[in-house]
């Protein structure tokens, strides 16, 4: 489950991690309840990527400004994704931007750092990335000597070392698949901000992790209405072209019928994997 930029701030601040304050709007009007100051920056909650390059963030130098800025991006949809609402933060003075992540390594079994001293889009790619295997059990070595090689040096290498350190705790803790922080910023004055955040919960985690419950349905909100209803039935949905209903006991079963239906001429108008251990009543 893929959460919005302002709950995975939440869960930084929850974490110790410093986030700028900000305030969530869903009406135009409502900007007139932000008393940060101006600039304000302005962004689209959308489950998408590449909000940026889609014009989903936006800076304001006033409150008409931000009044008419809030009413366009409300009604914006990114790469086929709704706007759920906007997050407004006072307009940050950066001198430099990095990125940090933990996700797992599969191939390696273990979770790993991702960073990079250079933050931005796509920066996924970069040839700057660093990763980093983290031991079991965890060790603030690890983030020390992450943040040296991201060219940390003084107070500000401590500062992004316990930042790393609280990302993985949460990364842990929160049974998730990913969390990153992209960018993460240094200001001018020299203080260490998430100035945005990706968290991915891990779905066969969510029976466990008690305070995510009831947030599945909300984050559904770009699926198709069949494959949102099945989500929340238990069952795994994709809704394919064709004309002929699969319908099967586990993904490697249900991905093999596809194949054979296929190889005769036929064409599959779905995907529905029910699960290997269903019952009568699924």
């Amino acid at each position: 489950m893929n959460l919005y930029e302002y709950e995975a701030k939440k869960l930084f601040a929850d974490f110790g991690i410093t986030v700028p304050p900000s305030v969530r709007v869903t009406k135009p009007e409502e900007m007139r309840k932000v008393h940060f100051g101006y600039p304000l920056t302005l962004k689209c909650q959308v489950m998408s990527g590449g909000r940026g390059k889609a014009g989903g963030i936006k800076f304001a130098k006033d409150l008409k400004e931000g009044e008419e800025l809030a009413q366009k991006l409300l009604a914006l949809t990114i790469n086929g994704s709704k706007t759920e609402s906007i997050l407004v933060e006072p307009k940050v003075s950066i001198a430099r931007e990095m990125y940090l992540s933990v996700t797992i390594d599969r191939a390696a079994g273990c979770a790993i750092y991702i960073a990079a001293a250079e933050g931005g889009i796509e920066i996924e790619t970069s040839n700057a990335i660093i990763t980093v295997p983290i031991s079991t059990p965890f060790s603030p070595y690890v983030a020390r000597d992450l943040a040296k090689q991201m060219g940390m040096h003084g107070s500000l290498l401590n500062k992004v070392a316990d930042v790393a350190s609280k990302l993985y705790r949460m990364f842990e803790e929160l049974d998730l698949d990913l969390v990153e922080i992209n960018p993460l910023v240094i200001t001018t004055g020299d203080e260490v901000l998430a100035l945005d955040g990706k968290v991915t919960i891990n779905d066969d985690a969510l029976g466990r992790q008690k305070q995510f419950a009831g947030w599945v349905e909300k984050h559904l909100i770009d699926m198709p209405e069949r494959e949102r209803r099945a989500k929340k039935l238990g069952l795994n949905l994709v809704e394919l072209d064709g004309n002929i209903g699969i319908i099967c006991n586990g993904a490697g079963l249900t991905m093999a019928t596809m194949d054979m239906v296929k190889n005769f001429g036929g064409q599959p108008g779905n995907f529905l994997d029910a699960g290997g251990g269903s019952d009568q009543e699924k």
